[in-house]
Protein backbone atom coordinates (compact mmCIF):
# COMPACT_ATOMS: atom_id res chain seq x y z
CA UNK A 1 0.00 0.00 0.00
CA UNK A 2 1.41 3.14 -0.95
CA UNK A 3 1.26 5.95 2.11
CA UNK A 4 1.18 9.30 0.93
CA UNK A 5 1.58 12.66 2.91
CA UNK A 6 -0.02 15.91 1.75
CA UNK A 7 0.79 19.06 1.83
CA UNK A 8 -2.06 22.14 1.78
CA UNK A 9 -1.82 25.51 1.15
CA UNK A 10 -4.27 27.90 2.50
CA UNK A 11 -5.52 30.31 0.19
CA UNK A 12 -6.53 34.16 1.13
CA UNK A 13 -4.96 36.88 -1.31
CA UNK A 14 -1.87 36.41 -0.06
CA UNK A 15 -2.83 38.94 2.30
CA UNK A 16 -5.97 38.12 4.76
CA UNK A 17 -4.88 37.15 8.32
CA UNK A 18 -8.14 35.26 9.00
CA UNK A 19 -7.26 32.54 6.65
CA UNK A 20 -4.55 30.43 8.18
CA UNK A 21 -3.40 27.00 8.43
CA UNK A 22 -6.35 26.19 10.39
CA UNK A 23 -8.46 26.34 7.52
CA UNK A 24 -7.42 22.18 6.93
CA UNK A 25 -9.56 21.48 10.56
CA UNK A 26 -12.63 21.02 8.79
CA UNK A 27 -11.27 19.18 6.06
CA UNK A 28 -9.53 17.07 8.26
CA UNK A 29 -12.91 16.24 10.29
CA UNK A 30 -13.98 14.61 7.18
CA UNK A 31 -11.01 12.39 7.40
CA UNK A 32 -10.31 8.65 8.68
CA UNK A 33 -8.01 5.77 8.30
CA UNK A 34 -10.84 3.46 7.24
CA UNK A 35 -12.05 6.40 4.53
CA UNK A 36 -8.77 7.10 3.18
CA UNK A 37 -5.88 4.78 4.41
CA UNK A 38 -2.95 5.79 2.25
CA UNK A 39 -2.80 9.39 3.28
CA UNK A 40 0.16 9.31 5.77
CA UNK A 41 -0.26 12.71 7.19
CA UNK A 42 -1.28 16.11 6.36
CA UNK A 43 0.75 19.39 6.66
CA UNK A 44 -0.46 22.62 6.71
CA UNK A 45 1.65 25.60 5.79
CA UNK A 46 2.07 28.74 7.00
CA UNK A 47 3.52 32.12 5.42
CA UNK A 48 4.02 35.53 5.64
CA UNK A 49 1.04 37.54 4.64
CA UNK A 50 1.42 40.82 2.23
CA UNK A 51 -0.25 44.33 3.94
CA UNK A 52 -3.87 44.69 4.31
CA UNK A 53 -4.21 48.05 5.47
CA UNK A 54 -8.41 48.01 4.79
CA UNK A 55 -8.98 44.99 6.71
CA UNK A 56 -11.89 45.49 8.60
CA UNK A 57 -11.31 43.51 11.69
CA UNK A 58 -7.71 43.15 11.61
CA UNK A 59 -5.60 45.76 9.41
CA UNK A 60 -2.13 46.22 9.04
CA UNK A 61 -0.58 49.17 10.59
CA UNK A 62 -0.16 52.26 8.70
CA UNK A 63 3.72 51.75 8.87
CA UNK A 64 3.82 48.20 7.80
CA UNK A 65 5.68 47.39 10.98
CA UNK A 66 4.75 43.67 11.28
CA UNK A 67 7.15 41.78 9.63
CA UNK A 68 4.69 38.69 9.34
CA UNK A 69 2.39 40.99 7.75
CA UNK A 70 4.76 43.10 5.38
CA UNK A 71 5.43 40.27 2.41
CA UNK A 72 5.82 40.89 -1.18
CA UNK A 73 7.07 38.49 -3.86
CA UNK A 74 8.68 36.43 -3.48
CA UNK A 75 8.84 36.34 -0.02
CA UNK A 76 5.41 34.10 0.16
CA UNK A 77 6.91 31.28 -1.73
CA UNK A 78 10.40 31.64 0.32
CA UNK A 79 8.27 30.80 3.11
CA UNK A 80 6.73 27.43 1.23
CA UNK A 81 10.36 26.44 0.10
CA UNK A 82 11.20 26.89 3.87
CA UNK A 83 8.21 24.32 4.92
CA UNK A 84 8.70 21.66 2.15
CA UNK A 85 12.43 21.56 3.34
CA UNK A 86 12.02 21.28 6.95
CA UNK A 87 8.87 18.27 6.11
CA UNK A 88 12.06 16.87 3.32
CA UNK A 89 14.79 17.00 6.48
CA UNK A 90 13.01 15.88 9.12
CA UNK A 91 10.49 13.42 7.73
CA UNK A 92 12.12 12.13 4.60
CA UNK A 93 8.83 13.83 2.32
CA UNK A 94 9.90 13.96 -1.41
CA UNK A 95 13.22 12.12 -0.67
CA UNK A 96 14.54 9.43 -3.65
CA UNK A 97 14.28 7.10 -1.25
CA UNK A 98 11.56 8.56 1.10
CA UNK A 99 7.79 9.37 0.66
CA UNK A 100 6.64 10.57 -2.61
CA UNK A 101 3.74 13.43 -1.97
CA UNK A 102 1.21 15.40 -2.80
CA UNK A 103 0.86 19.29 -2.34
CA UNK A 104 -2.28 21.72 -2.74
CA UNK A 105 -3.58 24.31 -2.56
CA UNK A 106 -6.77 26.93 -2.27
CA UNK A 107 -6.98 30.00 -4.56
CA UNK A 108 -3.30 32.14 -4.10
CA UNK A 109 -2.28 28.70 -2.15
CA UNK A 110 -3.12 26.45 -5.61
CA UNK A 111 -0.70 29.72 -6.95
CA UNK A 112 1.70 28.70 -4.38
CA UNK A 113 1.54 25.05 -4.98
CA UNK A 114 2.43 25.81 -8.64
CA UNK A 115 5.39 28.36 -8.41
CA UNK A 116 7.10 25.71 -5.96
CA UNK A 117 6.87 23.41 -8.78
CA UNK A 118 7.47 25.21 -11.33
CA UNK A 119 10.73 26.34 -9.72
CA UNK A 120 10.43 29.92 -9.55
CA UNK A 121 12.20 32.19 -7.08
CA UNK A 122 14.23 29.72 -4.91
CA UNK A 123 16.09 31.29 -2.42
CA UNK A 124 19.37 31.31 -2.63
CA UNK A 125 19.60 29.16 0.19
CA UNK A 126 17.66 26.21 -1.23
CA UNK A 127 19.77 23.16 -1.79
CA UNK A 128 19.33 21.18 -5.64
CA UNK A 129 18.60 18.16 -3.23
CA UNK A 130 15.98 20.16 -1.29
CA UNK A 131 13.99 21.67 -4.49
CA UNK A 132 14.72 18.09 -6.81
CA UNK A 133 12.12 16.18 -5.47
CA UNK A 134 8.67 17.93 -6.88
CA UNK A 135 5.07 16.49 -5.27
CA UNK A 136 3.67 13.67 -7.29
CA UNK A 137 0.30 15.09 -7.50
CA UNK A 138 -0.93 18.69 -7.40
CA UNK A 139 -4.83 19.39 -5.96
CA UNK A 140 -5.56 23.29 -6.65
CA UNK A 141 -9.33 24.09 -5.64
CA UNK A 142 -10.35 27.76 -6.87
CA UNK A 143 -6.36 28.37 -8.27
CA UNK A 144 -5.05 32.16 -9.53
CA UNK A 145 -3.00 30.90 -12.60
CA UNK A 146 -2.31 33.96 -14.17
CA UNK A 147 -2.61 37.01 -12.70
CA UNK A 148 -2.86 39.32 -16.06
CA UNK A 149 -5.49 37.43 -16.31
CA UNK A 150 -7.33 37.65 -13.16
CA UNK A 151 -6.93 41.95 -13.76
CA UNK A 152 -8.41 41.64 -17.22
CA UNK A 153 -11.61 39.65 -15.93
CA UNK A 154 -11.79 42.59 -13.20
CA UNK A 155 -12.26 45.21 -15.51
CA UNK A 156 -15.42 47.47 -15.79
CA UNK A 157 -17.56 47.12 -17.04
CA UNK A 158 -17.36 43.29 -16.23
CA UNK A 159 -17.56 45.21 -12.40
CA UNK A 160 -17.44 48.00 -10.52
CA UNK A 161 -14.73 50.04 -10.08
CA UNK A 162 -14.80 49.55 -6.48
CA UNK A 163 -14.33 45.89 -7.24
CA UNK A 164 -11.86 46.56 -9.55
CA UNK A 165 -9.73 48.09 -6.78
CA UNK A 166 -9.90 45.68 -4.86
CA UNK A 167 -8.09 43.25 -7.59
CA UNK A 168 -5.82 45.72 -8.36
CA UNK A 169 -4.84 46.30 -4.56
CA UNK A 170 -4.46 42.42 -3.95
CA UNK A 171 -2.09 41.90 -7.07
CA UNK A 172 -0.21 45.04 -6.56
CA UNK A 173 0.47 44.16 -2.62
CA UNK A 174 1.57 41.53 -3.05
CA UNK A 175 3.84 41.82 -6.26
CA UNK A 176 4.56 45.54 -6.75
CA UNK A 177 3.25 47.62 -9.75
CA UNK A 178 5.47 46.31 -12.53
CA UNK A 179 3.33 43.94 -14.89
CA UNK A 180 6.26 42.49 -16.04
CA UNK A 181 6.72 40.78 -13.06
CA UNK A 182 3.18 39.81 -13.04
CA UNK A 183 3.09 37.26 -15.83
CA UNK A 184 7.02 36.53 -14.51
CA UNK A 185 4.96 35.01 -11.55
CA UNK A 186 2.23 33.75 -13.25
CA UNK A 187 2.30 29.36 -13.78
CA UNK A 188 0.31 29.37 -16.74
CA UNK A 189 2.10 32.89 -18.46
CA UNK A 190 5.53 30.79 -17.55
CA UNK A 191 4.47 27.39 -18.70
CA UNK A 192 2.57 29.30 -22.27
CA UNK A 193 5.99 30.77 -23.15
CA UNK A 194 7.77 28.13 -22.36
CA UNK A 195 10.39 29.79 -19.86
CA UNK A 196 9.88 26.46 -17.24
CA UNK A 197 8.03 23.19 -17.29
CA UNK A 198 7.05 21.06 -15.10
CA UNK A 199 9.02 18.26 -13.45
CA UNK A 200 9.12 15.13 -14.56
CA UNK A 201 8.00 13.61 -11.34
CA UNK A 202 4.83 15.21 -11.50
CA UNK A 203 2.22 13.10 -12.94
CA UNK A 204 -0.71 14.24 -11.90
CA UNK A 205 -3.04 17.42 -11.89
CA UNK A 206 -6.14 18.00 -10.43
CA UNK A 207 -8.12 21.47 -11.40
CA UNK A 208 -11.12 22.04 -8.89
CA UNK A 209 -13.47 24.87 -9.18
CA UNK A 210 -17.27 25.85 -8.52
CA UNK A 211 -19.66 27.97 -10.74
CA UNK A 212 -20.80 29.45 -7.74
CA UNK A 213 -17.31 30.99 -7.13
CA UNK A 214 -17.54 34.59 -6.60
CA UNK A 215 -14.17 35.67 -6.34
CA UNK A 216 -11.79 33.28 -9.28
CA UNK A 217 -13.40 33.34 -12.83
CA UNK A 218 -13.68 30.09 -15.28
CA UNK A 219 -11.14 31.67 -17.41
CA UNK A 220 -8.53 30.80 -14.55
CA UNK A 221 -8.82 26.74 -15.44
CA UNK A 222 -9.91 27.17 -18.65
CA UNK A 223 -6.51 29.37 -19.28
CA UNK A 224 -4.69 26.75 -17.32
CA UNK A 225 -5.67 23.35 -18.92
CA UNK A 226 -5.62 24.72 -22.58
CA UNK A 227 -2.01 25.40 -21.40
CA UNK A 228 -1.19 21.99 -19.89
CA UNK A 229 -2.76 20.50 -22.75
CA UNK A 230 0.16 22.35 -25.34
CA UNK A 231 2.35 20.64 -23.18
CA UNK A 232 2.05 17.53 -23.29
CA UNK A 233 -0.85 16.68 -20.68
CA UNK A 234 -3.89 14.87 -21.42
CA UNK A 235 -7.22 15.01 -20.15
CA UNK A 236 -7.33 11.30 -19.36
CA UNK A 237 -4.67 8.43 -19.55
CA UNK A 238 -1.36 8.95 -20.44
CA UNK A 239 1.79 9.49 -18.38
CA UNK A 240 0.29 13.21 -17.18
CA UNK A 241 -2.78 13.67 -16.69
CA UNK A 242 -4.61 16.84 -15.50
CA UNK A 243 -8.45 16.38 -14.63
CA UNK A 244 -10.83 18.93 -14.16
CA UNK A 245 -13.32 18.52 -11.45
CA UNK A 246 -15.85 20.90 -10.65
CA UNK A 247 -17.26 21.89 -7.19
CA UNK A 248 -20.43 23.18 -5.74
CA UNK A 249 -20.81 26.30 -3.32
CA UNK A 250 -18.77 29.61 -2.93
CA UNK A 251 -14.76 30.12 -3.32
CA UNK A 252 -13.93 29.32 0.02
CA UNK A 253 -17.11 26.91 0.85
CA UNK A 254 -14.77 24.03 -0.41
CA UNK A 255 -12.25 24.22 2.70
CA UNK A 256 -15.01 25.77 5.44
CA UNK A 257 -17.12 22.87 5.02
CA UNK A 258 -14.41 20.22 4.09
CA UNK A 259 -16.29 17.57 3.11
CA UNK A 260 -15.55 18.72 -0.96
CA UNK A 261 -11.52 18.65 0.09
CA UNK A 262 -11.57 15.43 2.04
CA UNK A 263 -12.91 13.60 -1.55
CA UNK A 264 -10.52 15.29 -3.07
CA UNK A 265 -7.79 14.17 -1.24
CA UNK A 266 -9.31 10.60 -1.05
CA UNK A 267 -9.58 10.96 -5.18
CA UNK A 268 -5.81 12.08 -5.80
CA UNK A 269 -4.45 9.74 -3.45
CA UNK A 270 -6.34 6.91 -5.07
CA UNK A 271 -5.09 8.25 -8.33
CA UNK A 272 -1.36 7.76 -7.02
CA UNK A 273 -2.28 4.00 -6.47
CA UNK A 274 -3.43 3.55 -9.82
CA UNK A 275 -0.45 5.20 -11.78
CA UNK A 276 1.95 3.01 -9.28
CA UNK A 277 -0.03 -0.07 -9.69
CA UNK A 278 0.22 0.62 -13.60
CA UNK A 279 4.31 1.00 -13.88
CA UNK A 280 4.37 -2.17 -11.65
CA UNK A 281 2.28 -4.08 -14.24
CA UNK A 282 4.09 -2.49 -16.73
CA UNK A 283 7.79 -3.26 -15.35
Amino acid sequence: MVHTPHSYIHGGAWRDPLQTSDDIHSTLSHLSPSSIPSIAAVASLNYRLSPYPSHPTHPTTLDNSDPDRNATHPDHLHDIYSALSWLHTNYSVGKTDGFRYILSGHSCGATLALQYSLGLSPPASASTTEIAHPPSALLLTAGIYSLPTLLRTHEPPQCSEDIARIYQDIVTGAFGTNEEEWAAASPADVLARGKVSLPEGLRRMVLAWSEEDELVEREQREEMVAVLQSCGWDREGGKKVVECVDLKGGHDFVWEDGKEMAGLFGKVVRGIVEDTSSCLEAS
